[in-house]
């Protein structure tokens, strides 16, 4: 096979949501040998391909990354954008990497798409690194906000609460699209921009009512983790709604056994601190 067919073979199979771990396997001995072969488009497909299915492979992801070092310098937005988020979600540690595609980033966001830049935050934000790089990413995502659909203003709003970097303008910027678009949201979306907007200290009572109203109409559809986060969230930031916060507690009572210990604590932590204005208690 030639390193495009591994490739295609890879982005295929990732498509398909298929793990196919031993055809995986057989993928990266053969994709380790012609890595010289293969062009940028080819590595940050490669790399997302096996990401996307939490594939580990160390070994792998070390190659292309000393491979993507030589050729990063004709990685155009999307391979960027790809290869951020592919080592991120695979927590690959690679300073050098990290900090050449930042540059890379920084010195022609301009062209990146909004999905691009949404996963590039949230690749950048996995490793904790390079701050620089997020606030590129921030004044790009301001200018073309409106362009962004509900789950990339969601997972944009994440990335910078997952690095802890509080760009204010941006902030400001998305909650107003996350209301305008309100309608469009997910369960999920809207349970991980709460959580973000609490993680980053950041209170926006309309926007955080909008949500509160929209949960309502879906809490049935969370799991528990954003029952939990959702409770967290409004909690936080001290704006307990309170017909939504009692609908997740009925949820959490049906799905308490699906719960994990630090998803139990943070909702049982989000009821307590509540509980004045929730007429729960004293």
């Amino acid at each position: 096979m030639t390193h495009q067919d591994l490739s295609n073979l890879a982005w295929a199979l990732a498509r398909l949501s298929r793990e196919a771990g031993q055809i995986f396997e057989a993928i990266s001995q053969q994709v380790i040998q012609k890595l010289p072969q293969f062009e940028p488009q080819n590595l940050a497909i490669t790399a997302w391909a096996f990401a996307t299915v939490s594939h580990e492979d160390d070994t792998l992801f070390q190659a292309i990354g000393k491979e993507a070092r030589k050729k990063v310098r004709r990685f155009d937005p999307q391979c960027c954008a790809n290869v951020l988020y592919s080592f991120g979600r695979m927590a690959v540690k690679d300073e050098e990497l990290l900090d050449l595609l930042v540059e890379r980033l920084r010195h022609s966001v301009d062209r990146f798409k909004t999905l691009e830049l949404c996963n590039a935050a949230w690749g950048i934000s996995k490793m904790k690194k390079a701050e620089r790089g997020m606030q590129a990413i921030a004044s790009s995502v301001v200018a073309k906000v409106k362009e962004m659909n509900p789950q990339d203003l969601s997972r944009t709003a994440w990335a910078f609460a997952n690095a802890r970097i509080k760009h204010e303008k941006l902030m400001d910027e998305i909650s107003w699209e996350v209301m305008a678009k309100i309608e469009s949201f997910g369960n999920q979306d809207l349970s991980n921009t709460s959580w973000a907007f609490a993680k980053l200290a950041v209170s926006n009572a309309m926007m955080m009512t909008a949500i509160g109203k929209k949960l309502m109409t879906m809490v049935k559809e969370l799991i528990p983790q954003d029952l939990a986060n959702t409770a967290w969230a409004f909690a936080t930031l001290g704006l307990p709604e309170s017909n939504l916060m009692d609908q997740i507690l009925l949820e959490v009572i049906s799905k308490v056994n699906d719960f994990t210990t630090q998803n139990l604590a943070n909702t049982a932590w989000a009821y307590a601190k509540s509980a004045p204005a929730l007429g729960m208690g004293c």
